[in-house]
């Protein structure tokens, strides 16, 4: 993790019940804010998310025809296989 050194701002979201729980024993259990979590979580798996939704996107463009594909036969040709 880096250090910041700049202040931070809040943020607000509602876990559900469960995760609310759950973080809160976690925190209980390790003498850590439920804030260390919750960066921690939101540091290391944002990037999937980001990636999945990017995919996700993409997926719907080319159903939509916005972008270009190609059939194994093109992919073939245009990567000189």
């Amino acid at each position: 993790m880096t250090v910041e050194t700049k202040p931070r701002k809040g943020f607000t979201f509602r876990p559900s019940n469960d995760v609310r729980e759950r973080l809160e024993e976690l925190s209980r259990q390790t003498n850590r804010p439920v804030s260390f979590y919750i960066n921690t979580l939101l540091e290391e798996h944002l990037a999937e998310i980001e990636h999945a939704f990017a995919l996700k996107a993409d997926a719907e463009a080319a159903r939509s025809g916005k972008l270009k594909t190609y059939n194994l036969a093109e992919a073939r040709a245009e990567l000189g296989l």
